[in-house]
């Protein structure tokens, strides 16, 4: 009987570490996962091209946002007015802005159980006035948590909006 409760209690103690070594592994992946549809969705920006005026279309693909953050981030994310200054930026320069890649530079595990990203997205803005397309590199930080079994994005740390559309894209 001892033998027994030996191996069950061995058994046990085998499938926990496994499960917990594991563990790490998947909530990367599936977070990272969330993060890259996040980003795609936050940075990119589609004009027709005969654009004149406020892209109405272009502001409302920014409310697709609301279902990767908690009401709290999202609040929070146009208070601070990012989406509509972005919005703003490409329609008065006239560029429409795709996600090329998104790099992961950093992951780190908190102790609420959040995780934090630090990335780099390379973007593709097609400039309409002149038909060419540029390229820009920024980095950023968004921190998500796992909600109701769904991550969602808790707090987008950084962004670095002020250096999608710099001087050198605005007098091509």
């Amino acid at each position: 009987m001892k033998k027994k409760n030996a191996i069950l209690l061995l058994t046990i103690i085998v499938v926990i570490f496994v499960t917990g070594c594991g563990d790490i592994n998947s909530t990367k992946k599936e977070s990272e996962k969330l993060l890259k549809k996040y980003i795609n969705e936050l940075y990119t920006i589609k004009l027709p091209h005969n654009v004149n005026k406020l892209n109405v279309d272009a502001i409302n693909s920014k409310l697709n946002l609301k279902k990767l953050m908690t009401s709290e981030a999202y609040n929070e994310l146009w208070e601070d007015q990012t989406p509509m200054v972005l919005v703003l930026m490409a329609t008065a320069l006239k560029y429409s802005i795709s996600v090329e890649d998104v790099l992961v530079k950093k992951f780190q595990q908190n102790k609420d159980s959040s995780v934090t990203y630090a990335y780099n997205v390379k973007l593709n803005l097609y400039c309409l006035k002149d038909k060419k397309n540029h390229k820009k590199s920024l980095n950023g930080k968004v921190t998500l948590k796992r909600i109701n079994l769904k991550w969602k994005v808790i707090k987008n740390n950084e962004c670095s909006l002020e250096n999608i559309i710099t001087d050198d894209l605005i007098y091509k």
